[in-house]
């Protein structure tokens, strides 16, 4: 069978990755298969007459604004599920993945001098010490965040010195020496951080968007392989900043004929190609009904999340929404890898949502003494 998969995204701060407002980045949409996509269509139209005649285009950001808003959200994505379509969603929180970022920059073989290559790629130890640092590093990650938006061997130097003293404050005596190593090696980082400014067309490698669109191509076309769809097609709101950009990775990927897979130590599974989806093509959200109801569901899932992380009252009208984020997660978790949703976040922040949806769960509340022994990633000198 075809299917069509129409896609938003919600959270876009471009290189600002500490908006309080908006700490998370989330990119989804609807699967349909492609024979019902007109009588899905049409019923995204007849709901947006008869809820709100007044708009030409539903907006999920607009409509949160209101409680009626909120309640027709959260019944607009269980009429589409009972419509036949799927959701599938990423979420990114921000100042996570600048953790991450730090452990990419001073935890990497080819800029430090006391890493070993095996290290470079043990993704497991590496969200370990992006966990730690998310923990215990809050003026690290703030002056990494200006290394991002402003690259200067100064900044990077403040950074390294501050992650030291952070790691040694702690206890955590081999990452504080391991960082060190990365002391001969600062220029590379700015080159790096550098590269990603001009690497390609308005700053799209310095953003959150480009690699959770990556990884959204990812999860699409693991998920079709392992369902066996025939082709699937993907649309893409217009994003101006991309409008070149996510087309060109899309061609990368839908040249390529291997049907090789590289699996993770984390058991992450990594495509080299796009054998079943077929398509890509951004569209006027105007005129694609089943985009607004991708923007619903991105901003939607955001609204929910960033509520959680900011420890704010959840209304009445969107605790549902809630039971759908942790259902997607356990359900998903079947997919062993090859699922419909995938998140890119702290355990404090997924311990927060189960917590609010009143599901107990054996995750350890995050605590600012993770242990890591990580000696034989080390070369001593």
């Amino acid at each position: 069978m075809n299917y069509d998969i129409y896609c938003d995204e919600s959270g876009n701060t471009g290189t600002n990755f500490l908006d309080e407002n908006q700490p998370l980045y989330v990119i989804s949409g609807w699967m349909v298969e492609r024979n019902s996509s007109y009588r899905v269509k049409d019923k995204v139209i007849s709901l947006r007459k008869e809820n709100f005649p007044q708009v030409n285009e539903l907006k999920g950001a607009r409509l949160l604004k209101t409680s009626n808003g909120k309640r027709f959200c959260a019944n607009f994505m269980k009429e589409m599920g009972q419509l036949g379509c799927t959701p599938f969603f990423i979420v990114a929180e921000k100042r996570y993945c600048l953790a991450a970022k730090i452990v990419d920059a001073f935890f990497d073989s080819e800029y430090n001098d006391r890493i070993s290559t095996t290290l470079s790629w043990n993704n497991h130890i590496r969200k370990i010490i992006a966990e730690i640092i998310y923990n215990i590093s809050e003026e690290s990650i703030e002056k990494f965040a200006e290394v991002h938006k402003s690259p200067s061997i100064a900044n990077i130097k403040d950074t390294q010195i501050q992650l030291i003293k952070e790691f040694r404050k702690y206890g955590y005596d081999q990452l504080a020496y391991a960082v060190e190593g990365s002391g001969n090696h600062l220029d590379k980082i700015l080159e790096e951080e550098t590269y990603t400014e001009s690497g390609m067309e308005k700053k799209a490698l310095k953003t959150l968007n480009l690699p959770v669109f990556v990884s959204f191509i990812q999860l699409i076309e693991l998920f079709s392989r392992n369902i066996n769809f025939n082709k699937v097609r993907m649309v893409h709101d217009e994003i101006a900043q991309f409008k070149k950009v996510f087309p060109e990775i899309f061609q990368i990927y839908s040249k390529s004929k291997s049907k090789e897979t590289l699996i993770l130590s984390s058991g992450t599974e990594m495509v080299f190609s796009t054998l079943k989806l077929k398509h890509f093509e951004m569209g006027d959200s105007m005129k694609h009904p089943l985009i607004q109801a991708g923007d619903i569901l991105s901003s939607t899932i955001n609204n929910y999340l960033t509520k959680v992380n900011n420890n704010e009252v959840i209304e009445p009208e969107l605790r549902d929404i809630g039971e759908f984020i942790v259902g997607s997660i356990l359900v998903n978790n079947e997919f062993i890898g090859r699922g419909f949703c995938d998140f890119v976040w702290s355990t404090e922040l997924k311990k927060k949502l189960f917590n609010e949806v009143g599901i107990s769960t054996s995750l350890d509340l995050p605590t600012k003494q993770i242990e890591l022994d990580i000696e034989e990633f080390l070369i001593k000198k």
